[in-house]
């Protein structure tokens, strides 16, 4: 195994950056410029290093946006690689791509008329984008629409390209504003919880996913049923926790399974 490169990006590895997390689990810890930190477990990594994965775009954008709106990165095993990233909600067109990164520069800041310096080298990876090329288009088309401005650019060794103070426009944010979510539930499973157990982790933040998306009947059946064995044996320790009736808090009295 090569602990120099992220096996995701390719970028090199500081060996500052870098530690191992056996005995206490068989995992890896590293921050790169391209995907900030990522935990991956000693399978995940010998797939991504074979080459195995065929989407490492997806993953690559998956590891940036978590980092960049909660300042940890995800933990990665073998069954997000294989099941898992089908649940993130990726932009997949370039039009998809355009309005993620207007969203990305108005959560980080640009409704507070922030401003930033992009470098598409190593900042790629937020819109999702494949290469840094795609990148370069993206902001320059969201400049052509007169949703965001900068003050200069450095483009003198491409595909690198550094984009100086980058800031929204009234339209821009218009834009943004308009195009983010205003139900709370769409937004809520945006996000990653964490449980402190990596298996529980998968299967509630998988269930929760799968049972909001566009799925078939039998799929939210399924993640129904996860949660509810997740939850089940909570039920006793619940009573030392809550004064009311953890029946009540279960939702046992409103939601009962039955397989078909």
């Amino acid at each position: 195994m090569n602990f120099e490169t992220c096996p995701i990006t390719g970028i090199k590895i500081k060996s500052q950056d870098f530690q191992t997390n056996i005995p206490i689990e068989n995992s890896y810890t590293y921050r790169v410029p391209t995907i900030g930190e990522v935990t991956l477990s000693h399978q995940a990594w010998l797939i991504l290093e074979q080459n195995s994965f065929q989407q490492k775009p997806i993953l690559a954008g998956y590891c940036r946006n978590i980092f960049d709106r909660k300042g940890k990165g995800p933990k990665i095993q073998t069954e997000f690689i294989n099941e898992g990233y089908k649940s993130v909600e990726v932009p997949f067109s370039f039009e998809e791509k355009c309005r993620h990164l207007l969203e990305y520069l108005y959560e980080a800041g640009g409704k507070e008329s922030k401003t930033f310096n992009l470098n598409s080298l190593v900042d790629y990876t937020i819109t999702y984008s494949p290469n840094p090329d795609e990148f370069n288009r993206i902001i320059e088309h969201l400049k052509l629409l007169k949703y965001i401005t900068y003050k200069s650019k450095d483009d003198a060794y491409l595909p690198k390209v550094i984009f100086f103070q980058i800031a929204l426009t009234i339209d821009g944010f218009e834009q943004a504003k308009k195009s983010l979510p205003t139900d709370p539930m769409i937004r809520l499973i945006r996000e990653d919880f964490g449980f402190g157990d990596e298996d529980t982790n998968e299967k509630v933040n998988h269930a929760i996913k799968l049972f909001h998306t566009d799925s078939s009947m039998d799929n939210k059946r399924s993640a129904c049923e996860t949660l509810s064995f997740i939850l089940e044996p909570l039920r006793n320790e619940l009573k030392v926790t809550f004064s009311g009736d953890t029946e009540d808090f279960l939702h046992c009295k409103q939601f009962q399974y039955s397989p078909q």
